[in-house]
């Protein structure tokens, strides 16, 4: 294996190689430096196993969004029927929220997980998945008061004081209003 290639798959090992930069030219080398250095069944492994890496280690700034929508796709039958199936949509926003815990785009899985333990009798997981959407960047009270998911969840003194909480407090990347300025008397608008 010639040093750029070591170099190569040392930088690829080390996250240092950009998800775009990991094109089909770099799979292909990739592949092949595993291939010159070690056994076929042996090399397949390391290949696989650098390719979850970083895949895990990408998915955030890669495939969260897609897959947010892939998820949305194939639950939302499961979602606007209202008949009480919620288990398909419940583990798919669930392996969203395990795979990218903390991470901003699980916003709108915590939230519709907490839409589906609501519908579903489970008020304190409801209220957990909730909390969790707003750790992460959702903050639209206005939506939380008017889900009628969210029912059963309106007379509890928690969700009042996550309700307090999201008004008290922009999201993280919203743009401060301008303040507003009243006309003055005489000025024309």
């Amino acid at each position: 294996m010639s040093p750029d290639d070591r170099r190569f798959t040392e930088d690829f090992a080390a996250g240092r190689i950009a998800p775009g930069a990991f094109d089909h030219r770099a799979h292909i080398r990739l592949a092949y430096t595993f291939l010159a250095e070690h056994d076929t069944e042996t090399a397949l492994t390391l290949m696989r196993d650098a390719l979850l890496a970083f895949i895990r280690r990408n998915f955030a700034a890669v495939l969260a969004p897609l897959l947010y929508l892939l998820v949305i796709a194939r639950c939302y039958p499961a979602l606007t029927q209202r008949n009480g199936t919620h288990t398909l949509a419940a583990h798919w926003f669930g392996l969203l929220c395990d795979n990218l815990p903390g991470h901003r785009d699980t916003q709108m899985a915590h939230y519709n997980l907490g839409c589906i333990d609501a519908l579903t009798g489970h008020p304190e997981e409801a209220m957990e998945h909730l909390r969790a959407a707003h750790a992460v960047g959702f903050t639209n009270v206005e939506w939380l008061q008017e889900d009628g998911d969210l029912t059963s969840l309106r007379g509890r003194p928690d969700f009042a004081a996550l309700l307090a909480l999201m008004r008290n407090q922009a999201p993280p990347d919203a743009p401060q209003a301008p303040p507003k300025v009243e006309p003055r008397p005489g000025d024309r608008r």
